[in-house]
């Protein structure tokens, strides 16, 4: 016997998606919009701190460099809000979201 397929859901609308994971093609083309914001942003945020980690206080080329939510949207941080956002080099972006998930774990025991 066959099992039933998991509904998937349009993460733009809500809607239940179709096998490309969007429910029409119109949420997907603003999706991009979305995505090009988002690029607007990070540049923005890597330039007002300098191309900086905030972490180790080390100047890295963009490239090396990551833009991390520091309270995370899981935790009801704001997605596009600066004042949630940071720039960090990629080894203490890892390290951090490490302990972040950790921390999730034991919060849930």
């Amino acid at each position: 016997m066959n099992k039933p397929r998991k509904l998937k859901f349009c993460p733009v609308c809500g809607k239940i998606a179709n096998e490309y994971k969007y429910c029409s093609f119109e949420c997907k083309k603003s999706r991009r919009a979305t995505r090009e914001e988002w690029t607007e942003i990070r540049k923005q945020v890597l330039l007002e701190e300098d191309f900086t980690c905030r972490s180790c206080h080390k100047i890295f080329e963009e490239a090396e460099l990551e833009i991390d939510h520091i309270i995370e949207i899981a935790d009801g941080g704001g997605k596009k809000d600066r004042k949630n956002l940071e720039v960090l080099c990629k080894h203490c972006h890892k390290w951090k979201t490490k302990i972040a998930a950790g921390l999730r774990i034991k919060r849930k025991i």
